[in-house]
């Protein structure tokens, strides 16, 4: 069900009520699903795109210290790999590590 806050923002919602738990008594439950919706959307999406995808995909953390894909890339030690400068210019040989070159 979708309702509409004082923000005039809608939101999704799932409810479940009991009519009558004391006479004359009903309980309503509601809870926000709004952000899950969203999630579960842009998950779907992402899904499609990558299953679509003539080609391979990787998904690494650049936050882990010892990162084995910014190691293979950049032929350095992982404390020694710098994101930057595993960058090479689109369509360059330049900056390619030597074992990596065609």
């Amino acid at each position: 069900m979708t309702i509409t806050d004082n923000g005039e923002v809608d939101r999704t919602i799932e409810y479940v009520g009991t009519a009558n738990i004391v006479p004359g008594q009903h309980l309503l439950i509601t809870r926000d699903i709004t952000a899950r919706i969203q999630r579960e959307t842009e998950l779907r999406m992402k899904t499609r795109a990558m299953d679509k995808s003539p080609i391979g995909i990787t998904i690494s953390d650049p936050h882990q210290e010892d990162n084995p894909l910014a190691t293979l890339l950049s032929g350095t030690t992982p404390r020694s790999t710098s994101w930057r400068s595993i960058r090479p210019k689109a369509g360059s040989e330049e900056g390619r590590p030597p074992h990596l070159a065609p």
